[in-house]
């Protein structure tokens, strides 16, 4: 039998915590609380660790976390104060390979690291799943990867690319749902992210070149706001 968890209304308050951008579109009357109780159905019965979930218990949870004024605007001023004290940055011409997760390609990466490191002490990211791993390098740098491996080698290759990065203080480890806040807000505007990832305070956006400016003003006018 399944332990629960949590209850149909603390599981769907967790969720909503980390979609604060929820908020903005529930001031504005623009949220299908049916519709998003059926989205949400599925994690609420894991969380809960319930069989079955009622719908109208979820559409109930999420009518009172609306009226919670003092929870979300807390969490609100939280995102909105890291992203005031955060400061953005911005690199042109990447690009990212997927390679195995292998020893060798492990090494390989490694060493343009550190080549890359001492020849312009320029950044490298590296990436790395259960069984891939991620290397985002500038273009002037793509050939020390491209010297050693083959093409049939690369799982996948992204060019024409660009970083579009945000250094925030500490506080934004206790911000919670700030990462999906920054990720809603851009592909609002229609921007379509590559890929995103974050280290402990650095939060990157890796899209097409022909979006980095669009993305960076996104993001310098909720770091203004």
């Amino acid at each position: 039998m399944s332990e629960n968890k949590t209850s149909v209304s603390e599981s769907t308050r967790e969720i909503l915590e980390k979609k604060p951008f929820l908020k903005e579109l529930m001031d504005m009357d623009a949220v299908n609380y049916r519709g998003l109780a059926r989205n949400f159905k599925e994690e609420v019965k894991e969380k809960t660790g319930k069989e079955s979930v009622n719908l109208d218990s979820i559409v109930m949870a999420i009518r009172r976390y609306e009226k919670n004024a003092e929870y979300t605007e807390g969490m609100m001023e939280r995102i909105e104060r890291v992203l005031k004290d955060s400061e953005l940055f911005m690199i042109g011409n990447v690009v990212y390979y997927t390679l195995p997760r292998e020893k060798k390609y492990h090494d390989l990466a490694m060493k343009v690291y550190e080549e890359v490191e001492d020849k312009s002490g320029e950044r490298v990211y590296l990436l790395q799943s259960d069984s891939e791993i991620g290397l985002v390098v500038s273009r002037k740098n793509s050939e020390l990867i491209e010297d050693r491996v083959e093409e049939y080698e690369v799982k996948n290759l992204n060019r024409d690319l660009a970083i579009v990065g945000m250094d925030s203080p500490e506080e934004i480890l206790k911000a919670n749902g700030i990462l999906s806040y920054l990720t809603e807000k851009i592909i609002l505007n229609g921007i379509g992210v590559v890929e995103m990832f974050s280290t402990y305070t650095e939060t990157i956006f890796l899209v097409e070149d022909e979006d980095d400016t669009e993305t960076y003003e996104t993001l310098k006018q909720l770091t203004e706001n």
